[in-house]
C-alpha cells in the first residue's frame, strides 16, 4: 500500500529506486536538504519519516502495555 500511494497518488519515487518523481495524481517537488527530503532514496529515507514512525511505534507500544 505504501508504494502504491507513493507512486500512484503522490508521484514520489520509491526508496531504492531513482527517487525521481513519476506521474501520479499529484506532482510534488521535493526540494531541500537530503536530511528532510531523503535525497535520491525518496521521502522514506528522510528524518521526518523516521520521527513519525518512531512516535507511532511508541504510542502503539504504550497502548499494548496497558
Amino acid at each position: 500500500m505504501w508504494d502504491s500511494a507513493n507512486d500512484g497518488i503522490f508521484g514520489i519515487g520509491v526508496a531504492g529506486e531513482t527517487g525521481e518523481s513519476i506521474k501520479g495524481l499529484l506532482q510534488p517537488s521535493l526540494k531541500g536538504p537530503e536530511l528532510t527530503t531523503g535525497g535520491a532514496l525518496g521521502i522514506e529515507a528522510s528524518v521526518l519519516t523516521l520521527v513519525v514512525v518512531l512516535v507511532a511505534g511508541i504510542l502503539l507500544l504504550r497502548l499494548a502495555y496497558q
